[in-house]
Parts: structure tokens; C-alpha cells; sequence
């Protein structure tokens, strides 16, 4: 799980070939003490691709649920596929 405490925005993982699905993403809300957020179900995030090469033809996209609320002070992003120009890749993404 990772840790957003507000100053985090970036998530990096392993280049996403277009078409793939992502693997499940799981950001936690924490206190100054390192406790997560429990009680926060209003919340919400998005997640999106942070740069895309513009030389591209197609620039990436992410397919599926990108707006999520928190559940007991958790954001679970699942099933997201990315679409860009094939043979393409992309590695960042933002919340």
C-alpha cells in the first residue's frame, strides 16, 4: 500500500505495455503518526498518466474506474488498462 500523506503524487511501477491491465494500486490516507485514516469515507482520488511521449500518434489513456472514494481511509484502484500507440510504454502515473 502507499503511504499519500499529501505530499506524494507520483506512483512509479514497472512500464505498462499498452493494452495490460495495471496491477491493483491501493493508496492508504495516514495521520501525522503514521495511522491510517479509518474513519475517512468522503475522500476522493484519481489516477491518470503523469507524461506521455508527445511524439506519439495515440498519447496513453487509462480504461476503467480512475475516480475512486476512500473505504476506511483506503483508495483501491482495480482493473485499469492503459491504451497508448502500440509497442509504446509508460511507467508514471499520478493520484
Amino acid at each position: 500500500m502507499l503511504d499519500y500523506s499529501g505530499n506524494q503524487t507520483d506512483i512509479s511501477m514497472d512500464a505498462q505495455q499498452s493494452g495490460s491491465v495495471l496491477p491493483s494500486i491501493y493508496i492508504g490516507l495516514f495521520d501525522q503518526f503514521g495511522n491510517i485514516l479509518r474513519p475517512d469515507n468522503t475522500s476522493v482520488a484519481s489516477l491518470s498518466i503523469l507524461s506521455s511521449n508527445s511524439d506519439n500518434k495515440y498519447p496513453g489513456n487509462l480504461i476503467g474506474n480512475t475516480l475512486v472514494r476512500a473505504v476506511e481511509g483506503i483508495f483501491s484502484f482495480k482493473d485499469i488498462a492503459v491504451t497508448a500507440e502500440p509497442g509504446s510504454t509508460t511507467s508514471s502515473f499520478s493520484h
